[in-house]
């Protein structure tokens, strides 16, 4: 085994470097540079540029390939994805639920947005903006604390009047508006249900409503929410409705068709009649469940019962959901406008 270094002090010769042969140069290699090849483990001389240029460095390490086509596939041991034609312009940005680097489109000027729950609000910028997907505000990111600004609801645009069917439409109408439905019922006397159906999501589901009411203070405008039976057009649903001596009243209800009597299943009465109406129907495959709220967060559970018990005697099967308004007034008409429609 030959020494690292032989010879006297005044002319030494370095055989190894880090156990690993050194080449002998020659006049040729005037002006070379020495570089390792892992491939072959030994050091090689080369002129500069080409030493540069040809370095190559382990195939699937943080970096792979040479000089000439780098690949960085980590970076602070953080996987990067691989670029496509699709993200030409974009920028790495690191993704703390993947723990690794994707490619994202730049926000087009200052302030990044976010769309986080309220629970996991984000480390941020000055200025930086996160729309909630749990809560009433837009939070804007001061200089230490998060601030809220609102209130504002993450809302779903409602499927077009195309997508419902009619049931018992009459003269009702019904229009797609900027996103929302606008449905009105002409002032008429006892019960006509004017409803907009469509097929039931497959069980277990939950169907969130954000309705802003015209309702006049008159017995009695409602409108509301529900399930239908497509076989016996049977109807199941909540419904806001004013009536006479008892102001607003928020119930869980029956009838057996668009022009029958309303039977009660249970209701709330002395309600503040309020700009907004947030309701929920929900079947979880064993239970038919009907909620409301006031700020669209916080639900009250009205009425909880088996899915297809309609009178507790009769089956039915609640394969379609519906909303609906009625004006149950020979003098006043009534609308309501569907601005969401979210399905969970």
């Amino acid at each position: 085994m030959p020494n690292d270094i032989t010879g006297t002090h005044e002319n030494l010769t370095v055989a190894r470097v880090n156990g690993v042969t050194a080449p002998s140069p020659s006049s040729e290699d005037d002006g070379d540079v020495m570089v390792y090849n892992h491939a072959t483990g030994s050091y090689q001389l080369q002129p500069p540029t080409t030493a540069i240029e040809g370095a190559s460095v382990s195939t699937g390490g943080d970096i792979s390939g040479n000089s000439n086509a780098a690949t960085v596939n980590k970076i602070q041991n953080k996987s990067v994805a691989t670029p496509v034609g699709g993200d030409d312009g974009q920028f790495a940005r690191y993704n703390s639920g993947t723990d690794n680097i994707t490619w994202e489109t730049p926000p087009a000027s200052g302030a990044v947005t976010y769309e986080t729950n309220y629970a996991s609000l984000p480390a941020a910028n000055e200025g930086d903006l996160d729309f909630l997907s749990d809560g009433i505000s837009i939070q804007r990111r001061g200089a230490s604390s998060w601030a809220p600004w609102g209130p504002i609801w993450k809302l779903t645009e409602p499927p077009l009047v195309a997508a419902w069917t009619w049931v018992n439409q009459g003269t009702a109408t019904a229009v797609d508006a900027k996103g929302t439905i606008y449905l009105r019922a002409a002032a008429a006397a006892g019960n006509n249900f004017k409803i907009l159906k469509r097929a039931a999501p497959t069980p277990p589901y939950v169907i969130t409503a954000l309705f802003i009411p015209h309702m006049h203070v008159v017995a009695s405008n409602m409108f509301g929410m529900g399930w239908r039976e497509n076989s016996s057009g049977k109807l199941m649903y909540i419904d806001w409705l004013f009536v006479s001596g008892v102001g607003m009243r928020v119930a869980s209800t029956r009838s057996t068709s668009p022009t029958t009597g309303q039977v009660d299943y249970t209701s709330e009465s002395d309600l503040m009649q309020l700009p907004y109406r947030w309701l929920r129907i929900a079947d979880d495959n064993t239970n038919r469940i009907v909620y409301y709220s006031i700020d669209g967060i916080t639900f009250t559970t009205l009425h909880t019962r088996a899915r297809t018990d309609f009178d507790g005697g009769a089956a039915v099967s609640p394969d379609e959901v519906f909303f609906f308004c009625d004006a149950i007034n020979a003098a006043a008409y009534v609308a309501t406008t569907l601005v969401s429609w979210a399905i969970s």
